[in-house]
């Protein structure tokens, strides 16, 4: 079982998690993914017994869903003028963390925009062969998930260390900026897919 990468990243991306949620006392963010994923868990699994529940490890496979959802907590109160005075940081009490929230809402939020794309132009082009890849990419590739996210976090963390500010500083020019990165390399890897299936 061990043998499986994906499951070596995905214990990472919650041992990371939960460590660092334990270390800053941020008590509703973990405790709200972890409610998260004992609700998901057990509705899926009346959904498809056998297949989802409590107790199976299909339900480990979007962690970065529980996590993003619950922390709408830190996101709407963790927000602090920055030390110069002219921007806002994120604090979580964790750089991590900050970082965390931040590029799992961006990441979200460019994910849905590619699904309404996707909705509009249903039943047209495409699209019939785009709804399954977008939800294999989502669903199925959490390991593709969770190492954009890292470097996404990687990105806004190195250019405010270039710029000599907080690392859990952030700006609209750079949420646009990664909104605008995680548009395009789950956009990319559709493509490469949809171009793989027609050299068949």
């Amino acid at each position: 079982m061990w043998s499986n990468p994906t499951l070596w990243v995905l214990a990472a991306y919650i041992g990371f998690f939960v460590s660092q949620t334990l270390l800053r006392r941020q008590w509703l963010w973990l405790g709200g993914a972890v409610l998260l994923w004992w609700l998901g868990a057990l509705y899926s699994g009346r959904l498809l017994p056998g297949i989802f529940g409590t107790h199976k490890i299909a339900n480990l496979y979007v962690p970065y869903l529980y996590i993003t959802l619950a922390s709408a907590w830190p996101l709407l109160t963790g927000w602090r003028r920055s030390g110069d005075g002219k921007g806002r940081c994120l604090k979580t009490g964790s750089v991590y963390l900050s970082l965390l929230a931040v590029s799992g809402l961006v990441q979200h939020l460019a994910f849905g925009a590619l699904v309404l794309l996707t909705a509009y132009h249903y039943p047209g082009g495409v699209s019939l062969y785009v709804w399954p890849n977008l939800l294999q990419q989502y669903l199925l590739q959490p390991t593709v998930w969770i190492v954009s996210q890292w470097l996404l976090m990687a990105l806004f963390y190195l250019h405010r260390q270039l710029l000599g500010q907080e690392a859990d500083r952030f700006s609209l020019l750079q949420l646009q900026s990664g909104f605008l990165l995680m548009l395009v390399w789950p956009a990319w890897l559709l493509f490469a897919d949809l171009a793989a299936f027609v050299a068949r």
